[in-house]
């Protein structure tokens, strides 16, 4: 009698849980207008216009921060395509070339090595164009050195101290507003997709890396578009097992469910495989994905404005200039 009073008990704690994990958080629909205005509530932040600027804070104190898409190739194409398209960004009297992924084309400082698409806009991803005439330009890098293209486009771009025929580019605009290069040789540059799409971590600031858009799909669901145009995505392939990284898209995968705290006014965000986006309590491990809605999965949303960002940015600035004092100091030189 004792064993089955303590099987009964058993099942009753085990029913406990499973309905303490389903009652634990209501999933919460968005509220839509006649004029597709839509607002959803989201916990701590209450009710939230849709498209917003957010950050998510963990139980860990971190934000979920986003790095930019890094990695790919540049190439050369027979005929302009999505990838062969570049929104060229003027940055003074030079420009920066961006391409469909995310990326930027990159000069590296030695000739011998080319070009690779980088994460970021620093330096040597700005170039000057130069007027040959008859609507022809040559495009110069940070080192003095200038694109030039193969006649065969399977040996893609190089770098070239002169200017000849090979290094003559003409620019032409699309439809979009974006730019097309077409070569010497007729093919048009364009850049492979990125090694990944950035790294999903958590910081201990709030800055531009730190912040999303909300958007809505649908009555129920949610895209977060991060500061660099790629979308947070919950994977659980068999490369990627229950992993959150960012496709360049937003497809299935892409798509969030929140579900709300009632008590802590923390909010859960479901995938499209009921799995719920987790922050690890090794940070440096960023987030994964779990099966129920509790502790660590729940993640506080703070509605981002400008003046925030630009309090973070002005804070950013005085640690990095007192630290490159205090190297300064301690400099023995």
């Amino acid at each position: 009698m004792r064993g089955l009073q303590l099987k009964a008990l058993a099942l009753l704690v085990v029913v406990a849980v499973a309905a303490a994990q389903v009652n634990y958080a209501k999933k919460q629909n968005l509220e839509c207008d006649g004029k597709g205005s839509c607002s959803v509530n989201l916990g701590k932040a209450g009710k939230v216009k849709l498209p917003a600027l957010v950050a998510f804070k963990t139980v860990h104190e971190s934000y979920m921060s986003v790095s930019p898409p890094n990695g790919g190739e540049p190439t050369l194409a027979r005929h302009p395509k999505a990838w062969e398209e570049w929104d060229m960004e003027r940055v003074g009297d030079k420009v920066a070339f961006k391409s469909h992924h995310g990326t930027y084309l990159s000069m590296n400082w030695n000739p011998s090595d080319g070009y690779v698409m980088a994460s970021e806009r620093l330096g040597h991803e700005l170039f000057t164009i130069q007027e040959e005439g008859d609507n022809k330009v040559s495009i110069r890098g940070h080192n003095g050195h200038h694109i030039s293209a193969h006649a065969d486009p399977e040996l893609g771009i190089k770098q070239e101290g002169g200017v000849d025929g090979w290094e003559m580019w003409t620019i032409d605009s699309t439809k979009d507003g974006n730019v097309v290069l077409r070569s010497a040789h007729g093919t048009y540059l364009g850049a492979t997709g990125p090694q990944f799409a950035g790294n999903v971590t958590q910081g201990w600031s709030l800055n531009t890396w730190e912040t999303f858009v909300l958007d809505h799909v649908d009555k129920t669901k949610l895209t977060i578009e991060t500061s660099h145009d790629t979308f947070i995505a919950a994977q659980a392939s068999m490369d990627h097992p229950r992993k959150v990284m960012t496709m360049d898209r937003a497809s299935l995968w892409e798509l969030w469910t929140p579900w709300v705290n009632a008590s802590s006014g923390g909010v859960c965000f479901q995938a499209h495989d009921n799995t719920f986006m987790w922050a690890s309590e090794a940070t440096f491990e960023g987030f994964g994905l779990q099966t129920a809605c509790m502790e660590h999965e729940l993640l506080e949303v703070v509605p981002v404005d400008e003046k925030m960002l630009a309090e973070a940015a002005r804070k950013a600035a005085e640690a990095r200039k007192a630290a490159e004092e205090e190297s300064r100091r301690n400099s023995p030189i």
